[in-house]
């Protein structure tokens, strides 16, 4: 019985880390939104009006049984002028300690002028938004970008004392929205924009101590199989 100790105790180990990186907080290590389940996932407009966000079957970057989250805009003024979605649930707490250093997620930019994409973050610091956007250019298809959560790739941009890491620390709102400079609400603008598995992502380095960890008890269970074997 002894021989299954160091395997149990290395599953221990892995287990452990991935339970310190995911539970500290609301947002999750790893979490995605792929809207399968043919909801929005709490990504809303927040205004009554006919451009509110909304799940299209069969229209992701997997084609046929792929769904995915559409959000466009007027660009007229009033509700629905502006292209901006925002989630008050899932992406939202405690982001310092999740072990989420960056957002990755697949867009499309269905019509309209280039659109540079942002997302922005409010929280008890302020509200911030990313200094440098994504720029999207229509007709290119589906392609897959990665917002960075880094203190230096953002901008206090109004509200609250100006502090990136009390706003991180308790995140109450993150928004994705269009806009040429850095800003809270975004721009009028005619255009249509489809997104798809917004994943919360963890920095490189993690990535490869969780991938050595599963190896080294993957290959320690090859060796007590074995040893077993011998035994017999």
């Amino acid at each position: 019985m002894n021989k299954f100790f160091p395997l149990f105790f290395r599953s221990l180990v892995f287990g452990g880390l991935l339970g310190a990186v995911s539970a500290v907080s609301g947002v999750t290590l790893g979490q995605m939104d792929d809207f399968q389940s043919g909801s929005t996932a709490g990504w809303i407009h927040g205004q009554s009006n006919p451009h509110a966000p909304r799940v299209l079957a069969d229209d992701g970057p997997g084609g046929v049984g792929d769904f995915a989250l559409t959000v466009s805009a007027s660009g007229t003024g009033g509700a629905g002028s502006r292209l901006i979605m925002f989630n008050r649930g899932q992406w939202t707490g405690d982001f310092l300690n999740s072990g989420v250093t960056g957002i990755r997620f697949d867009a499309r930019h269905n019509d309209g002028p280039d659109l540079p994409l942002r997302i922005a973050f409010n929280g008890p610091g302020g509200q911030f938004s990313l200094t440098d956007p994504i720029l999207l250019s229509v007709g290119s298809g589906w392609v897959t970008h990665v917002f960075p959560l880094d203190a230096s790739a953002f901008q206090h941009v109004g509200g609250g004392s100006g502090s990136w890491a009390a706003t991180m620390g308790g995140v109450t709102e993150a928004r994705l929205l269009s806009a040429a400079s850095p800003s809270w609400r975004g721009d009028s603008v005619a255009a249509s924009l489809s997104v798809d598995n917004i994943q919360a992502v963890p920095e490189p380095r993690l990535v490869s101590l969780l991938t050595g960890l599963f190896l080294f008890g993957f290959l320690g269970a090859r060796a007590v199989a074995r040893v077993c074997l011998r035994t017999r």
